[in-house]
């Protein structure tokens, strides 16, 4: 990866020599945009370990996105281009939390939003439209989760995941649970202390009291509607990106149909991960995982000056698991099908 990042760093540094050379001709095919539409994204998580059993959520949303930039031209085969985007009215729709054998055993409600800032070099090999682009992808998805709920399956999967043997610090507590229960000297109603933890009373993660087996498993079992309040997770990218693309602008700007299409793939350089239900942040630079974005569209150039498009836009992001200590963001794929109607300016 670090050798990517250095061809990628040399390209650019070449590109702008070439710029400097390659200046004959003035500006003159410069243009901004602004376009709305709407957003079909799709997100999911997987897990092949948790507890021993393996697990996927998912769920597909839409909503109003609005998408905005421009390109300048610095000479008749160099330019750059900004591009952004972000979701304005994201809807509301329900996640669930498959497990391999077990079903459905979690649910929540949820809302997404992504946000993309992508900064371009823009490169005319020929005199047709064709063009090379390269730059940086900034990409934020924020989702928000609520509501959570167990379903028929979940206390299946609690006799799964605190089977004997398959969690040891379960198996701790519990032997000493039903220790302390079972000597009739003992009132468990106040509390039950930890020996091997300096006889700490025992509690869940609410700080109630655990005073039997059934509310030991309970407070270590899945248990979704004990989740109180919203969790929000905040996951911030930074990708190189690189691709072909085609704009029919840049071959006949006057009046007449005008053809757009591309398809650029991406690298991760950094991600940063950030989950309200946990106390840290998780950070790693060249995280595994790829992005992919393709577009298609068309519309009428009505002059030089005006424009109006119909673009259809797929954008593809994959990460692998990220983990600090006892905290992780599981493999998770993001996937969104844009619609929008673009008005191209320049004047």
């Amino acid at each position: 990866m670090k050798k990517e990042w250095l061809i990628v760093c040399l390209g650019m540094i070449y590109a702008g020599i070439v710029v400097a050379q390659d200046s004959e001709d003035p500006p003159s095919l410069s243009y901004s945009f602004f376009g709305m539409g709407q957003e079909r994204p799709f997100y999911s998580e997987s897990l092949s370990n948790f507890g021993g059993q393996s697990f996927k959520s998912e769920f597909e949303s839409s909503g109003l996105i609005q998408n905005s930039g421009g390109y300048t031209q610095i000479s008749s085969k160099w330019g750059f281009e900004i591009i952004t985007s972000s979701t304005l009215l994201p809807e509301e729709t329900e996640e669930t939390w498959e497990f391999t054998g077990f079903g459905v055993v979690q649910t929540d409600n949820t809302t997404l939003s992504q946000n993309t800032l992508t900064v371009n070099g823009v490169h005319f090999p020929f005199s047709d439209g064709q063009k090379l682009v390269f730059g940086i992808r900034y990409q934020n998805i924020a989702f928000s989760r609520f509501n959570f709920d167990s379903t028929d399956n979940t206390d299946a999967l609690n006799d799964a995941l605190l089977a004997p043997g398959n969690d040891p610090e379960y198996d701790r507590l519990l032997a000493i649970v039903e220790a302390y229960v079972a000597d009739t000297n003992n009132d468990p109603e106040n509390g039950i202390p930890d020996p091997d933890n300096a006889n700490a009373i025992l509690v869940d993660d609410q700080g109630r009291l655990i005073t039997s087996v059934a509310e030991l498993k309970a407070a270590k079992g899945l248990d979704p509607s004990t989740q109180q309040g919203v969790i929000f997770e905040d996951a911030s990218t930074i990708a190189v990106m690189a691709g072909y693309a085609y704009d029919s602008y840049f071959d006949h700007a006057d009046e007449g149909w005008r053809w757009r299409a591309g398809a650029h793939i991406g690298l991760p350089l950094y991600l940063s991960v950030l989950n309200t239900n946990n106390n840290l942040t998780l950070t790693e630079t060249f995280p595994s995982g790829y992005d992919i974005t393709l577009y298609g569209g068309g519309g009428y150039q009505f002059s030089k000056e005006i424009g109006l498009l119909l673009l259809v836009e797929y954008i593809y992001s994959e990460r692998g698991k990220l983990q600090k200590e006892n905290v992780f963001l599981p493999d998770n794929e993001f996937s969104s099908v844009n619609t929008l109607l673009q008005v191209y300016w320049a004047f």
